[in-house]
């Protein structure tokens, strides 16, 4: 069984995010482009991402996509939900 690791600082890659997940790269890539998956740092050309937040995000993207809600329905709810908890 595969254990998702935290470096130092307690930030995860994406290629940890991947294996633990099963979600393909392309897929967090595009999540992460579209604003879904927010980056807290950055190492050299290495995205780093809080374990907490990643995992919680992309259950709720897995959920909602199950669900039937395209993309850009997930977005605008996720962006909602963020401004909702400042």
């Amino acid at each position: 069984m595969f254990r998702l690791t935290m470096n130092k600082t307690g930030l995860v890659t994406m290629q940890e995010i991947t294996r633990f997940t099963g979600v393909s790269f392309s897929a967090l890539n595009y999540y992460v482009n579209l604003g879904m998956l927010p980056v807290a740092d950055r190492q050299g050309n290495k995205r780093l991402f809080s374990k907490g937040t990643a995992l919680r995000r992309l259950k709720e993207i897995q959920r909602m996509k199950r669900e039937g809600y395209p993309l850009r329905i997930i977005l605008r709810h996720l962006q909602e939900k963020q401004q909702a908890s400042r």
